[in-house]
């Protein structure tokens, strides 16, 4: 029950991390992703994953980041799709 505990705490931090940066500003979800990106292949070194491991971890962190539309926010073009 601890660890249910432990784990559910870390998991509301992560998400009010996550809620915080990238509703404030495109910097710190970009600095947000690259922590995540990071240190999920500092993990995956650990389990001496194949190198294809590294490319998936590193295109699902890119497509979390890119669903904030960063680009729309560098050009300043706002569609509404």
């Amino acid at each position: 029950m601890n660890e249910m505990i432990t784990r559910s705490l870390t998991g509301v931090v992560f998400v009010s991390i996550v809620v915080f940066a990238t509703t404030f500003d495109l910097i710190s979800a970009t600095v947000l992703w690259i922590a995540v990106l990071l240190q999920g292949l500092k993990e995956y070194k650990k389990l001496k994953g194949t190198p294809l491991g590294y490319l998936l971890i590193t295109l699902a962190v890119v497509s979390l980041w890119a669903m904030g539309r960063p680009f729309e926010a560098w050009g300043g073009v706002f569609l509404n799709i």
